[in-house]
């Protein structure tokens, strides 16, 4: 199973139409701050982030099967730790979030971190970046690459 994720996308619609015309995967998710509206988003679920117009949740549950679960939300409403608690509580295994605009990848009490960073508007220089997430049934192992687009 993959999934792309994507953040702070901040109205870039052509982003979200280059990324479903060139990548096929099993679903689409965004972190918020796309600053589109739902029919924008087409194949996208969302999150709210601090400067989108449409009622988002504030996070998601997504599960990848039993004992793998993510929790995705934007970043701006709750800080790392009550992101690690609200996961631990729902059973996740794994935070995706945005809001910072940074790439980012760590480990914090058993649980993944990972910002897929803005392909919009980056603030590093190894940004410009959306993750996809590929998860393999049968060996219980899940992958995680940076894609960095420059459009």
């Amino acid at each position: 199973m993959k999934l792309i994720f994507t953040s702070d996308i901040h109205g870039k619609k052509e982003i979200i139409d280059y990324i479903l015309e060139n990548y096929i995967v099993d679903g689409y998710y965004d972190c918020g701050d796309s600053e589109l509206l739902n029919y924008n988003l087409k194949n996208f679920y969302s999150v709210l982030g601090n400067c989108d117009y449409e009622s988002y949740p504030n996070y998601r549950i997504i599960s990848l099967d039993e004992n793998n679960k993510i929790f995705m939300t934007h970043g701006h409403l709750y800080n790392i730790n009550s992101m690690i608690s609200m996961a631990k509580q729902r059973k996740c295994n794994i935070i995706i979030h945005g809001h910072t605009h940074i790439k980012k990848f760590e480990k914090i009490d058993d649980i993944y971190i990972i910002n897929p960073g803005s392909v919009a508007k980056p603030r590093s220089k190894d940004s410009n970046t959306f993750l996809i997430l590929d998860y393999d049934e049968i060996k219980n192992e899940i992958n995680y690459q940076f894609i960095k687009l420059s459009l």
